[in-house]
């Protein structure tokens, strides 16, 4: 069967047909397709489905391997445990192209329709309540922005793609001194901790913590909000994004960081990201922008 690549925009594009089919052949689950989320950018778009009880679902497709999805759903139980509004995952499966599929709880709510300084507020409040959840999970890595002193993954991608991305990363060395950073800390950190993930109620509540498809980390939970400030600065239109609100995010991370831990933070944020878009192929005006970003923070 012929599927149409539904997801077209996405830097992942893929067809949930194709993927529901695949699930349904190998799993029995008779899953249907109901509809497609309105963004279809980035790398995780979800599809909407339905389970044959009447059940929704949402569908995601990861690149994340297999063992720390599989991880994911068991610490995302625990969280819920703690009564933190994130999805449960009820079926984590490796498919044939090498992808993980994700059918998770369709969580209610809807995304804000304006990030001001009291939208802000919510996040981070919601953020706090991940503090200190992995004392018992010493098994959960690190974010990737903080590799073992051993990874030499960055110096194959950031070290050889170009003059500038080299002098980056030697400035990087020279600010950890040659000694890997490391973040330290128990609380759970989700690696996209965006307005577009977040889904809030009709009282202004947030509902839904979504897309945990590159999987959940250990660490200082705050490193989450600093992403977060990375969307609303490159994608602010789009979430309708006030002056106030990133204002707000602006003073709460530079009075609850220490400037030089943020400082150290911000860096190898960047060159992770860095390192991400040139291991994933993305477009040269991409990786430019990413260099551009790292250029501010590493100084």
């Amino acid at each position: 069967m012929d599927h149409r690549i539904e997801f077209t925009e996405s830097e992942n594009p893929w067809a949930p047909t194709a993927v529901i089919a695949e699930i349904n052949e190998r799993t029995g689950s008779g899953l249907e397709l109901v509809g497609l989320a309105e963004q279809t950018g980035g790398t995780s778009s979800a599809a909407y489905v339905q389970w044959p009880d009447g059940r929704p679902g949402a569908l995601t497709r990861t690149w994340t391997p297999l063992a720390r999805m599989r991880q994911t759903a068991d610490v995302l139980s625990m969280v819920r445990s703690h009564g933190l509004p994130v999805p449960r995952h009820d079926l984590v499966l490796e498919l044939a192209d090498g992808a993980v599929a994700v059918v998770q709880e369709r969580l209610p709510g809807s995304h804000a329709r304006h990030v001001d300084a009291d939208v802000i507020d919510v996040m981070v409040d919601m953020n706090d309540r991940f503090t200190g959840l992995l004392t018992d999970y010493p098994d959960v890595p690190r974010p990737p922005a903080f590799p073992p002193p051993d990874d030499h993954r960055w110096h194959e991608t950031v070290g050889r793609h170009s003059d500038r991305s080299r002098r980056l990363l030697g400035r990087l060395a020279e600010m950890d001194r040659d000694c890997a950073l490391e973040t330290t800390g128990d609380d759970v950190v989700h690696l996209d901790y965006s307005v577009g993930n977040i889904l809030f109620d009709q009282h202004g509540q947030i509902s839904g913590v979504i897309d945990w498809n590159f999987g959940v980390a250990r660490g200082d939970r705050r490193l989450a909000l600093l992403g977060m400030k990375v969307h609303l600065t490159n994608e602010g239109d789009e979430y309708g994004a006030k002056i106030d609100g990133l204002d707000r995010l602006d003073t709460i991370l530079s009075t609850t960081i220490d400037p030089t831990l943020l400082r150290l933070y911000w860096a190898h944020l960047t060159v992770h990201r860095v390192h991400w878009a040139i291991e994933n192929n993305l477009p040269p005006e991409r990786i430019g922008q990413e260099l551009d970003l790292a250029d501010r923070h590493v100084t």
